[in-house]
């Protein structure tokens, strides 16, 4: 948008008032030659009246003659010259030069690629009710882009621009609803599966072992990534690897027992991290209950501060009856049903059949 242009309707009257210096009378003559109205439209003309108001400080013409300078019009394209008045304008408050600005940075046009400075000019936008940072800062807080990941903000943003009937953000909300009843929508950056046990309970290890045999063929046929703690190598920080890996998770498995519930590095590093991302991020959560432990009075501290019961969280069956209880075959169709799971959750469609 380039502004209102003022009621000047002799044109004569409006050149002679912008040669003389009169930096409203120089802008609304660039917007008139720009648009073409009252005059023929010329967009050298326009940038030689948008750089003479800009240079005086004017805001509008600041952001117009960046829009010039970006695009190409009356003028070398020039993503450098662009992002500087584009500044300019910002600093001054014009929302949707910060809008612009923040994307120069998000994309890296004209600029050095910096997530944070994106995110700082997204928000001074959005605050001012212009509806694409909105939309933006919603992606940014989504996916965790220069901002901490956090799914109630990125939301909240979400529906402040839909409300003003931007497409792209009531197509997100519409997602996300269908998302809360069919499937789940994450955050790009989580594309694994993260198994959490207690790898020195022997009964522990033998149940992983034979849902590993299920896993792999998730590996093989869809590409994805199952991670545990076995997979560290020599040499490996390992606290670093487990927690890279928890940062990424997409799927959770929790394979409970007692021991499971007594590790201090799992209630206290693991648990928290993987609790918090199904809050703030709709990572799924599957726990697996291997032998019978005391899962209905166990609460975990999530990063944020709540409190959360693990038993609030569906288990893969019943807990009365946990897989140490079952025989070989009902161990295997339990082992089916977290592959299907982890399947609809990356969105992988179950294959027809012929009947």
């Amino acid at each position: 948008m380039l502004g209102k242009i003022k009621p000047l309707d002799d044109l004569q009257e409006l050149i002679k008032s912008a040669e003389t210096g009169d930096v409203e009378a120089q802008y609304n003559l660039g917007v008139r030659y720009f648009k073409g109205r009252g005059v023929v439209k010329d967009s050298n003309q326009a940038v030689m009246w948008f750089a003479r108001a800009a240079e005086q400080g004017h805001v509008h013409a600041q952001y117009s003659l960046g829009g010039c300078y970006f695009y190409g019009n009356g003028v070398e394209q020039n993503l450098n010259q662009a992002v500087m008045w584009f500044a300019m304008a910002a600093e001054q408050g014009h929302a949707h030069a910060q809008y612009i600005l923040g994307g120069c940075y998000f994309k890296g046009d004209g600029v050095g690629q910096d997530a944070k400075q994106a995110v700082e000019w997204f928000s001074k936008a959005a605050k001012q009710g212009q509806a694409h940072a909105q939309f933006a800062l919603g992606v940014c807080y989504f996916d965790g882009w220069g901002v901490t990941q956090d799914a109630k903000q990125a939301i909240l943003w979400f529906t402040q621009s839909a409300e003003q009937g931007y497409s792209e953000a009531e197509k997100m909300l519409s997602k996300l609803k269908d998302t809360n009843k069919h499937k789940r929508l994450l955050s790009t950056k989580r594309t694994e599966v993260f198994i959490s046990y207690k790898q020195n309970a022997r009964v522990d290890k033998q149940r992983l072992d034979e849902l590993r045999v299920f896993l792999k063929s998730l590996e093989l046929d869809y590409g994805i990534t199952i991670w545990y703690d076995e997979m560290l190598r020599t040499g490996d920080e390992w606290k670093k690897e487990i927690r890279d890996h928890m940062f990424v998770a997409r799927v959770a498995i929790l394979m409970i027992s007692p021991e499971f519930l007594a590790s201090e590095f799992i209630r206290n590093e693991e648990l928290p991290e993987l609790l918090q991302a199904a809050i703030n991020d709709n990572a799924l959560i599957i726990p697996v209950p291997i032998r019978q432990a005391q899962i209905e009075d166990t609460k975990i501290k999530c990063k944020d501060g709540q409190e959360i019961r693990l038993a609030d969280y569906q288990a893969v069956c019943d807990l009365k009856k946990p897989l140490q209880a079952m025989n070989p075959n009902e161990r295997d169709k339990i082992y089916i049903k977290i592959c299907e799971e982890i399947k609809h959750c990356f969105g992988i469609k179950q294959k027809k059949t012929l009947t």
